[in-house]
């Protein structure tokens, strides 16, 4: 059994109650964290260990043009109209 560790790692400002039980299990268990998981099952998949913050970047002049990835992914950003989803959500 796996569990996402870091979710209670971080303070999104949101009360999730008490979660001592589930902690608990989660000991009887022996559970892995997270990182163990995408360490040693799901390798291939890309990690952002260090992203700063997250968002759409909207050109302040023109509102419906945002920053996207643009043909090809991690090459030279574009504009391109405002969507809203992946890759302009970060």
């Amino acid at each position: 059994m796996y569990y996402f560790d870091d979710y209670y790692k971080q303070n999104h400002g949101i009360n999730i109650g008490d979660v001592s039980a589930r902690k608990t299990l989660r000991e009887n268990l022996k559970c892995k964290p997270f990182s163990w998981y995408l360490e040693n099952v799901y390798t291939s998949l890309e990690r952002w260990d260090n992203i700063l913050g997250y968002g759409v970047l909207q050109n302040s002049l023109f509102k419906k043009l945002c920053v996207d990835q643009g043909a090809t992914p991690g090459n030279i950003p574009i504009l391109y109209e405002c969507h809203f989803q992946e890759p302009q959500v970060t």
